[in-house]
């Protein structure tokens, strides 16, 4: 059923009523499996999302709704010849193009409507392949991730078991560096300049650039603040100095 929820503090007495939220006895899609196309961190992969339902999905309104995890590129749009699903009692092998795509890229939730053609049964297996020309791109850090799916006849989202992304053999690109004055000695600015790799993208507040100086070179007030280093003029969120 709907419920609400009211709270006050000891300062401002007067109950406060919450929006409603929903409990629901619905049971969420079940067996929820990923399998990608690459497994390596930023490549564009191919997805397949594969579960089992036991709600019916009518054909061609019937909606499938996958949840990607955090850093996961999602595009603009996908379109419905690379979002493709397949449903079988066992073994879905025969596919068809989903009936609509739609997509939001800032929350990473993808809704493929069901094939025209290919109305989906209570008990059903069904895999949702999206091809590489789909263009979703790994998230950037290796490690484990997991799904969400649930679809118009269960609503609860049903999370899946892991998949693991490893890193790019992909290198940083034309690395030089500026020093003002050159003089030795003398407190100086470091400026790198490089470009990342193609499968280089970093994740604000959390990637991380390393730099090895010579041995030589000394921090002469510890470890610097971060509003002292900039990467491409805007401040660091957080520098760590290992001597």
């Amino acid at each position: 059923g709907d419920y609400s929820l009211q709270v006050k503090t000891s300062v401002e007495t007067s109950d406060i009523t919450s929006n409603s939220y929903t409990i629901s006895s619905d049971s969420p899609v079940t067996n929820i499996s990923v399998d990608l196309g690459s497994t390596v961190v930023n490549d564009v992969s191919a997805y397949t999302v594969n579960f089992r339902v036991q709600s019916d999905l009518a054909a061609g309104s019937g909606t499938i709704t996958i949840t990607f995890p955090n850093n996961t590129f999602i595009p603009t749009s996908i379109s419905t010849s690379n979002a493709q699903v397949a449903s079988d009692g066992s073994n879905p092998v025969t596919f068809n193009n989903a009936d609509a795509v739609s997509t939001n890229p800032s929350t990473r939730v993808v809704t493929v409507t069901v094939p025209s053609v290919q109305g989906i049964t209570a008990g059903d297996s069904v895999r949702v392949t999206f091809t590489a020309a789909a263009s979703i791109e790994n998230p950037s850090i290796t490690g484990n991730y997991t799904v969400n799916v649930k679809t118009s006849g269960q609503a609860l989202d049903g999370t899946s078991s892991t998949y693991n992304l490893t890193a790019t053999s992909t290198t940083i690109q034309g690395l030089t560096v500026d020093i003002t004055p050159v003089t030795p000695s003398e407190i100086g600015r470091y400026q790198y300049d490089f470009t990342t790799g193609i499968r280089g993208r970093l994740v604000s507040g959390t990637s991380t650039i390393t730099l090895l100086l010579p041995s030589e070179v000394v921090f002469t007030l510890g470890t610097p603040n971060p509003s002292s280093i900039t990467v491409n003029s805007t401040a660091a969120d957080n520098v760590v100095l290992n001597e």
